[in-house]
């Protein structure tokens, strides 16, 4: 199992399994990937309304 961390959320983990990623080329992560872990769908979606976002889960993020 894959735990990632919540984004704005501080530490909190969250299932990678169950995650739902936005990336977005403007958006900054630690790691240089510009993506962010969400846990839930509705969080994702308003994450996702700045232009040039896209939505995936674990599955679609691994066959990129």
């Amino acid at each position: 199992k894959y735990f990632v961390s919540e984004f704005n959320s501080g530490n909190s983990l969250i299932k990678a399994e169950s995650a739902y990623f936005v990336h977005n080329d403007n958006m900054k992560s630690p790691m240089g990937g510009n993506f962010a872990a969400l846990s839930t769908q509705e969080k994702a979606e308003l994450l996702a309304m700045n232009p040039g976002s896209e939505i995936l889960t674990w599955d679609a993020l691994n066959k990129k």
